[in-house]
């Protein structure tokens, strides 16, 4: 069944690459293993975002976008991209109950902010 909304999409990717850097780290292709575990993980950000955190495919003029958007409480539009920036703008999205602990892990480490 194919996806159907950009969050599946999104992380239906983020198993496709997790899947194909581990293929590669066994192989020991570290350096491609690497980019694919990096690109399992934005697109994992950019499902939880999706799913989560009310960020839509719509860009401030309205648009169909490639990437997610958020809107905060002043009506200001935050274009989410790649790695590490992505990294800390989830971070600082969470709230409540459950975001609390996964904000946990992403303010622990960057492991990507090198």
């Amino acid at each position: 069944m194919p996806p159907s909304s950009a969050q599946d999409d999104y992380a239906h990717a983020a198993l496709r690459h997790y899947r194909d850097a581990v293929y590669l780290h066994d192989d020991k292709r570290l350096p491609n293993a690497d980019h694919h575990y990096g690109f399992a993980v934005e697109c994992a950000l950019k499902s939880l975002l999706l799913r989560y955190l009310n960020a839509t495919m719509i860009d401030a003029r309205g648009r169909p976008s490639h990437y997610p958007w958020t809107v905060d409480t002043g009506g200001n539009h935050t274009r989410h991209g790649h790695l590490p920036g992505i990294w800390s703008d989830v971070a600082t999205l969470l709230r409540g109950r459950t975001g609390s602990t996964l904000g946990a892990v992403l303010t622990s480490s960057a492991p990507f902010a090198s």
